[in-house]
């Protein structure tokens, strides 16, 4: 994988590479503080940083 190449979905080695949130498109390098999530029990889905998985899975929870 390319340095320079943005990562958006899981399922990857994502620790210290440039990430990017699937919902509000914050871009940054992927450390221990400061991390990129899926939601659920499949790791290749969407990264959301961390204020945006809390968001999502509410929206989702509300949704059910």
């Amino acid at each position: 994988m390319d340095e320079t190449e943005v990562i958006t979905h899981g399922g990857t080695d994502r620790g210290y590479k440039v990430c990017r949130c699937a919902a509000c498109g914050y871009t940054a390098k992927c450390t221990v503080s400061n991390d990129f999530y899926t939601i659920g029990e499949d790791d290749s889905g969407l990264l959301y940083c961390e204020s945006c998985l809390y968001s999502e899975a509410r929206r989702r929870k509300e949704v059910k």
